[in-house]
């Protein structure tokens, strides 16, 4: 994988961890928020840019 594709992964991957709160604010209402999960993919991606797959914990 090149690491431009890397990097972009990483940056869709750590925005997608940003904005894990208001997205559970905004639809939190209609749907529980213990039904999110986080796709194979997307760890992957986390993982890929070197970031903590532990933070998705945090949100």
């Amino acid at each position: 994988m090149s690491q431009q594709l890397i990097r972009q992964k990483g940056l869709d991957a750590s925005l997608a961890l940003k904005l894990a709160p208001r997205l559970a604010a905004e639809f939190g209402g209609r749907r529980p928020i213990n039904t999110w999960v986080a796709t194979n993919t997307f760890i992957r991606d986390l993982e890929a840019a070197n970031i903590d797959i532990q933070l998705i914990n945090t949100y």
